[in-house]
């Protein structure tokens, strides 16, 4: 179990692991985009992202919407 930083958002290590396909995320970000309007995500909101896999939807949660976020995954 981890939590993201606001350090960690820069990090190129998650931005890598989404270019090579490693989070496999359905949908992809045009998913991501939908899912923040159907469920009115905005800067005062908690997300919990359960099987997060290596946070990256979490990661563009909190610096695109300032959201407060935590991801939790399986090692």
């Amino acid at each position: 179990m981890w939590g993201v930083t606001i350090k960690q958002l820069d990090d190129p290590y998650f931005d890598l692991q989404a270019e090579v396909d490693f989070t496999h995320h359905p949908g992809g970000l045009k998913a991501t985009k939908k899912l923040i309007g159907l469920c009115h995500i905005t800067d005062a909101s908690y997300v919990l992202d359960v099987g997060c896999g290596v946070g990256k939807t979490v990661c563009y949660l909190a610096k695109t919407i300032g959201c407060k976020v935590f991801g939790v995954d399986k090692k």
